[in-house]
């Protein structure tokens, strides 16, 4: 931690010890012997030159595959093997398709990658040489018979060109010895430790120290940072093209799963800059966000977003009943025809040699389903009201055992936390319903009373009774049968203010939550733990929303109200925390 007259920074971290199994330990090892005696360090192991014999071939009769790649204790060393086989597979998918006239251009993505991967590799253990040479022997020999199959000279050349450029034995590297206990655990950690010590505080200290001190180049001169900065906030976060980012700092771990991070990040290439700011004021805490889209990912979302919210719903909300709500709006049909692309962008760009598989796939699902009568049935936009939380005496059959372990079957009871609740959605289509509520009359899963329906306890113990009606185009499920009874009837009563409607009419998803009416009105026996009645006398009011914005990015936007006798959105805040660690 470190800090001045205008900020803090704080640094926090975990001993990564992959990262040095790449690492050259001379410069440190040197500087340490100079400072203290011979005694005083810890074991160390000087790396050899050794390369393993690679005239032992492995066997050439099958080119190894995606699924043949080794693992390697260096992560490195890892990204190298598999972006060669992908390098292999660009090259015969460049030969298939006679594009062989411009390979440098052609390759150019696998060949930087393969140069930046193996600048970071300064040595290697013993096991990772041996299994390095005995892979590469084998992906060679089937990269030079491709090159061989080009009939035009100029390109076979650049091919094997390429392929000389690419190729890395372990002759490259400096080989160290495995370290292994009698029941061969590996303790390479232990090797050069006091470095690995010593360097990590080094970078953690020059790294603070970097934090604290003017950057070589100001995000002040980043235009995108300036123009989503509101100096009114009290609180901005902002991360440009912070998928593709954010990949390349785990990519390590997708190289463990055997992913390339080059193409993994190119499933995320479509997301934009993101971009946060949060507002403290008297009334209410306000968090903006946004996310940026592009490309494929911003037609499809435009697509799916391409849809109004069914207005017969607001007929059916009285909003002195519910102490919350949850709805959605999005294209039902544009969403399954656009599924099958979503597929084909996310997993061909991950399991590269797997895109005729995915193709086949995806066009067979585009078969399969029926996008037009599928939105009849589901439209696409939906509300959920909730209306109450309460605790009902369930009856339920138990079995005591005497001592020779007879069972005796009993009834009890418990009390079960139950939601009284209404659901939702437009669903024009008529005969799939119709027959599909035949069916269950006739199977005496639900009743007929009236103009509704109730679901049977053939099904399942309700501790409720739970009704549905199609009315309207709309089909409600409810645990009142009061309200389906006035829905039916259509002396339903609504009542909705401006700015509720304006907010499910508006946005793609929304929802809130009335804590002052649910810590009033709801009595629940669970809630007596200490933590359950902070909450309570701290609730508040919070709503969100979220829809496509200016016509290209995500825009989600969370208010949280302040409670009277709160000074201002921070006191409450921390007070609230404060309460909660107590």
């Amino acid at each position: 931690m470190a800090w001045d007259n205008e900020k803090v920074a704080f640094t926090a971290g975990t001993y990564n010890y992959s990262y040095f199994t790449d690492y050259d330990f001379t410069q440190i090892e040197e500087e340490l012997k100079s400072q203290q005696a011979q005694d005083s360090l810890a074991i160390v192991i000087d790396p050899v030159v050794s390369p393993v014999d690679i005239t032992k071939a492995p066997s050439l009769d099958t080119e190894y595959g995606y699924g043949d790649v080794p693992y390697f204790k260096n992560y490195k060393l890892e990204n190298y093997a598999f972006e060669y086989h992908y390098l292999s597979q660009d090259l015969k998918n460049a030969i298939e398709n006679n594009n062989t006239s411009d390979l440098a251009t052609t390759l150019k993505v696998g060949i930087d990658n393969i140069n930046s991967y193996i600048s970071q590799i300064d040595s290697i253990q013993e096991s990772d040489a041996e299994k390095l040479d005995n892979y590469i022997k084998n992906k060679e020999f089937f990269l030079k018979r491709r090159a061989d199959s080009i009939s035009n000279k100029k390109d076979k050349k650049a091919a094997h060109q390429i392929i000389a450029n690419t190729t890395f034995y372990s002759t490259k590297f400096k080989i160290y010895p495995n370290v292994a206990d009698e029941y061969g655990y590996d303790y390479n950690y232990n090797v050069y430790y006091n470095e690995k010590q010593e360097l990590q505080q080094r970078w953690t200290l020059a790294f603070v120290e970097s934090l604290m001190v003017p950057a070589k180049r100001s995000i002040l001169l980043n235009k995108n940072y300036l123009d989503q900065l509101d100096k009114n906030a009290e609180m901005n976060i902002w991360s440009e093209n912070y998928m593709t980012s954010y990949m390349q700092s785990i990519g390590s771990l997708y190289q463990t799963l055997g992913l390339s991070n080059n193409r993994v990040k190119n499933v995320f290439s479509d997301y934009g800059d993101l971009s946060g700011n949060l507002y403290l004021n008297t009334n209410e805490a306000k968090f903006n966000l946004d996310v940026a889209l592009r490309g494929d990912l911003l037609e499809i979302t435009k697509n799916i977003s391409n849809h109004k919210i069914n207005p017969k719903f607001f007929n059916y909300i009285n909003e002195d009943k519910f102490i919350g709500y949850l709805s959605y709006n999005v294209d039902m049909e544009n969403v399954l025809k656009e599924y099958p692309k979503l597929i084909t962008n996310l997993y061909s760009s991950i399991l590269y040699d797997k895109t005729e598989e995915i193709k086949i796939v995806t066009e067979f699902m585009e078969l399969l389903l029926d996008e037009k009568a599928i939105a009849d049935l589901i439209e696409g936009d939906a509300v959920f009201l909730l209306s109450d939380i309460t605790e009902k005496e369930v009856t339920y059959t138990d079995y005591e055992y005497d001592e020779n372990y007879n069972s005796t079957e009993v009834q009890k009871t418990k009390m079960e936390t139950v939601p009284d609740f209404m659901f939702m959605m437009t669903s024009e289509e008529v005969k799939f319903k119709n027959s599909l509520i035949n069916y269950l009359l006739n199977k005496q899963y639900i009743k007929q009373i009236g103009g509704y329906y109730q679901i049977t306890d053939i099904i399942t113990e309700l501790p409720v009774g739970v009704y549905f009606a199609n009315k309207n185009g709309i089909f409600f499920l409810t645990t009142s049968e009061n309200d389906i009874k006035n829905i039916v009837a259509n002396t339903y009563q609504a009542k909705m203010s401006s700015s509720l409607k304006k907010d499910i009419k508006n946005s793609q998803y929304a929802a809130y939550f009335n804590g002052k009416k649910f810590s009033s009105e709801v009595k629940l026996q669970s809630f007596t733990d200490k933590m359950a009645k902070k909450l309570l006398d701290n609730a508040t009011n919070f709503k969100i929303t979220s829809g496509l914005k200016n016509n290209d990015k995500v825009h989600t936007e969370l208010i949280m109200e302040v409670p009277s006798g709160k000074e201002n959105a921070l006191k409450y805040v921390l007070d609230l925390f404060d309460d909660l660690i107590d």
